[in-house]
């Protein structure tokens, strides 16, 4: 059976990003693979800005990047369960991972360990000048994979 990739971000709505799944696992008769990637960089990123804001030392420090990995598997777990049920409603057979890595890692972990047709990335919205002048695409790696890769923006929360 193929597959449809779904890759989200716990910090991120996925609203679009869902329904696109939905609709491509649907259309090619696959089973959808939702993916809550929590990248390392990610997490130190948190860290560091709640421990630079709050001025904490270097033992407090890293119970904050404990704490924000934590707080980050929740949402992801949560987000996963709501993305199970909203695809079970709609007839599509559904795997949830939550996977600690950078973003084309993950997606490689799971192409290879699924037969996966299309990659769906719920990413945030740009702001419309970014748009405009910035680069014409949000990622650099999809030519990589293997497989079509849709992004899809999805507003802030």
């Amino acid at each position: 059976m193929s597959h449809v990739l779904l890759l989200l971000s716990p910090r991120y709505p996925f609203s679009r990003s869902l329904a696109r799944a939905i609709e491509l696992a649907r259309k090619n008769n696959a089973s959808l693979v939702a993916v809550a990637v929590i990248p390392d960089s990610q997490v130190a990123a948190l860290a560091t800005t709640l421990s630079d804001v709050g001025f904490v030392g270097e033992k407090l420090s890293g119970d904050v990047v404990d704490h924000v990995r934590a707080e980050l598997e929740g949402l992801a777990k949560e987000q996963l369960r709501s993305v199970h049920q909203q695809a079970t409603a709609a007839g599509i057979p559904v795997v949830t991972h939550v996977v600690a890595a950078e973003l084309f890692e993950a997606a490689e972990q799971m192409i290879s360990r699924y037969a996966v047709q299309t990659v769906v990335v719920a990413i945030p919205a740009r702001p419309w000048f970014e748009k405009l002048w910035g680069r014409g695409r949000t990622l650099d790696w999809v030519e990589e994979l293997g497989c079509p890769v849709e992004t899809v923006e999805e507003e802030r929360s």
